[in-house]
């Protein structure tokens, strides 16, 4: 067979194989594009979905996923969706590195991809700094103002920022309360059907507010020698000069986080799966503690 039929032969499975795609026949799709490359081994389009097509049969073929996208690569090492499905396969399973590595690969090739820089910041988090994930987020939300992902992405890192890293309780402040203002935006922007990431980001965001407002409560019962300077810092933050009605603050912080993943949890049973498995008790029990706790306070 001549390199001109082998190719003709490959581009006739390979429009087959869309074909069954397109109806979501995956197995015949495979078929035909695994019959594409047998024809010629380098027809790249059949190489990369096939990637495409073994990402959407599950965990059991995501290593099929990342070999085709491999292959496309070395095939042709500027191919932008090769190295951005790269990135997301391994951002999600763990391998944040070559994560990171693949976005970085792909916006050299393509610096006007929002998405590309989100999910670099989103998978970055052992990779990159803070202000790196945060400058991805933002870049982002520049190309795309309506990326809500991003915005959740960005109050995930603040979040992450206030939990992992020994801060005082002025910056926790700042983080979890930058962390709520994104995560309402992005809740606002995101399809319903994603809503149960923005659950993912509330419900720790009151727990850390929560843990916030018992710091201080320990400022202010063990007198401590730092007190009076946090307690004018934090009076110029808010605008509430008043320690005790900052505590108070905070935890009615913590509440609103709390409903507003109740109300979504409402909204969707999708979410509703996702709040059993994320709260040690019934998120309604969490509230109402919490309320208790605000309502005693003087």
């Amino acid at each position: 067979m001549s390199e001109n039929e082998a190719l003709d032969k490959a581009r006739t499975h390979y429009n087959r194989g869309v074909e069954h795609y397109d109806v979501n026949n995956y197995a015949e799709a495979v078929y035909e594009w695994e019959q594409a490359i047998s024809c010629d081994s380098s027809y790249l389009p059949a190489h990369f979905n096939l990637g495409v097509v073994y990402g959407k049969m599950g965990k059991e073929k995501e290593e099929d996923a990342i070999r085709c996208y491999l292959k496309v690569i070395e095939l042709d090492s500027k191919h932008f969706g090769a190295h951005f499905n790269l990135g997301v396969k391994y951002g999600g399973s763990g391998r944040e590195k070559q994560a990171v590595e693949h976005l970085t690969k792909a916006i050299e090739i393509d610096p006007n991809h929002a998405s590309a820089y989100s999910h670099r910041g989103r998978y970055g988090l052992s990779v990159l700094t803070y202000d790196e994930q945060i400058r991805d987020f933002k870049r982002a939300i520049e190309l795309n103002p309506n990326f809500g992902m991003a915005y959740l992405s960005m109050a995930d890192a603040e979040l992450n920022e206030a939990q992992i890293n020994p801060i005082g309780v002025l910056r926790k402040w700042v983080l979890l309360h930058n962390a709520i203002k994104f995560a309402d935006k992005g809740t606002e922007l995101m399809h319903p059907s994603q809503l149960s990431m923005s659950m993912l980001v509330y419900i720790p965001i009151g727990h850390e507010l929560c843990n916030l407002a018992m710091e201080i409560f320990n400022f202010v019962k063990d007198s401590d020698k730092n007190f009076n300077m946090v307690s004018i810092k934090l009076g110029a933050m808010t605008g509430e000069p008043s320690m005790t009605k900052n505590h108070k603050n905070i935890y009615q912080k913590a509440v609103y986080c709390f409903n507003k993943a109740l109300e979504i949890s409402r909204k969707d049973s999708v979410s509703a799966e996702y709040l059993r498995g994320l709260s040690g008790k019934p998120l309604v029990q969490i509230i109402s503690e919490t309320q208790q706790i605000l309502d005693s306070i003087q």
